[in-house]
């Protein structure tokens, strides 16, 4: 999930930006914005992500849940 928001922060900063008059004004409006970013992230990229999971769970369980290094 962390490398999903990361993606979404990273389109966010870079549209805010590139247009500061675009910034929204209100928490409607910003929450518009991030499902506009959200909805333009490449089905491809989230779908990778979803299935690195199980590698990453495996990971975390054999570790008895402390941190895992990437």
């Amino acid at each position: 999930m962390e490398n999903a928001w990361h993606i979404l922060k990273a389109r966010l900063c870079k549209r805010f930006t590139k247009n500061k008059w675009e910034r929204p004004s209100s928490e409607d409006e910003l929450w518009k914005v991030m499902e506009e970013e959200w909805d333009a992230i490449d089905q491809e990229v989230l779908d990778k992500l979803a299935e690195g999971m199980p590698r990453r769970v495996e990971a975390i369980i054999a570790v008895n849940g402390n941190h895992v290094k990437w």
